[in-house]
């Protein structure tokens, strides 16, 4: 028997400052599903939060990027019925853009959120 999916509601991409966050909150409490933030998924994980991680050159911190971004995408995930927030790289994993293209598929709108300089 085939797990039912449950995709996120939305996934909102973008660089750091973009406001995914902000955005993410009010879409989220409009809504009256939660935030998934995958940067918060690593935090929790680790005890840092990505910006410690990616000052002191942390190995670890593609895989737990990837990792997080996969368990907020996954059917049924964390992110499920859930706007989450991903970092404007993340869909550049081969496995992320695959799980983005399934949520997709699904229903699941994804919008990039993008910055002027």
């Amino acid at each position: 028997m085939c797990a039912e999916w449950t995709p996120p509601v939305l996934v909102l991409l973008g660089v750091a400052g973009a406001g995914k966050t902000t955005v993410g909150h009010l879409v989220a409490d409009t809504l009256g599903v939660p935030l998934v933030e995958t940067d918060d998924l690593v935090g929790r994980e680790t005890g840092l939060s990505v910006a410690q991680l990616v000052v002191s050159q942390d190995p670890r911190l593609d895989q737990l990027l990837r990792d997080a971004a996969l368990r907020a995408l996954a059917p049924s995930g964390v992110g499920a019925h859930a706007v989450v927030t991903l970092g404007a790289s993340q869909p550049g994993d081969p496995a992320v853009a695959d799980a983005l293209r399934s949520a997709r598929a699904q229903g699941t709108r994804v919008v990039e959120l993008v910055v002027d300089a």
